[in-house]
């Protein structure tokens, strides 16, 4: 009688299927990581553009004043709920992200009150992710009366 069938025991079965399992989990864990991963970059990049509008918009006052940029309410006006001081109005609130919040934070640099030479200005984007993580991003810039 021949015993030395061509086949596979149980215990190598088992094993196979064991490290077939394994790879499996890894390429789904990478999966849902680079979902993650690009959840974030989209946040960040709805982030920049939404300070960057803050930026342009406080850009088109410098046409008038200086003191227009620095006494309007610019989270107000990002979320849509005021307009500037020479009356332009956000038509589209800014805040697109879960529980967004625009923090602008504005500097004078010269010699206050009479010579104000630039705003040093800070916008600071903070918002939720999916998960319940709190994210934020700040932009800074100098502006100047053209």
């Amino acid at each position: 009688m021949n015993r030395n069938k061509g086949g596979f025991t149980l215990l190598e079965l088992m094993i196979g299927l064991f490290i077939l399992l394994v790879g499996i989990v890894g390429i789904l864990s990478v999966y849902v990581y680079c979902y993650s991963l690009n959840e974030t970059s989209r946040n960040i990049t709805q982030a920049v553009n939404d300070g960057r509008s803050v930026f342009e918009a406080m850009r088109q006052e410098t046409d008038i004043s200086l003191w227009n940029v620095e006494y309007t309410d610019w989270e107000s006006w990002a979320d849509g709920t005021a307009s500037t001081i020479s009356g332009r109005v956000n038509n589209t609130p800014l805040t697109s992200l879960s529980q967004e919040d625009i923090d602008v934070a504005i500097v004078e640099i010269g010699d206050p009150p009479l010579k104000i030479s630039a705003l040093q200005i800070t916008v600071t984007i903070s918002w939720t992710e999916i998960g319940g993580r709190q994210r934020s991003t700040s932009l800074m810039t100098l502006i100047t009366r053209r």
